[in-house]
């Protein structure tokens, strides 16, 4: 049995780092990996979607089916800072939504009127 290490970097902007060892085994060569993520990438922020929609139904104290403007139904969840006021959000209440670009099925209720 022979130990190869290797080390290279793949993409363009090199954002990981593979290191491993190749073992040899009667001929037959296999690749061990380990992925590194570099400490210098830093996630972007995204900013949440905001919108407004119209309670259509209560399923629980913590879930709300919510009609947007544009027709489409989401599943609606009150933020933590409404602990105290979800009691009031009723079908036909108006509210306000976040929803995050990379889930359009499910917002979080900021506030109501």
């Amino acid at each position: 049995m022979t130990l190869l290490p290797f080390r290279t970097h793949l993409g363009q902007q090199k954002l990981d780092e593979w290191e491993g060892f190749v073992v040899e085994v009667k001929g037959a060569c296999f690749l061990f990996t380990i992925a590194h993520t570099l400490a210098n990438v830093s996630a972007v922020p995204i900013d949440p979607i905001t919108t407004m929609g119209k309670v259509l139904h209560r399923f629980s104290e913590n879930a709300f089916k919510v009609s947007l403007p544009n027709g489409k139904e989401i599943i609606g969840h009150p933020a933590k800072a409404l602990e105290d006021r979800k009691g009031e959000i009723l079908p036909g209440t108006i509210v306000f939504l976040e929803m995050t670009p990379f889930d359009f099925e499910k917002g979080r209720i900021v506030d109501f009127k």
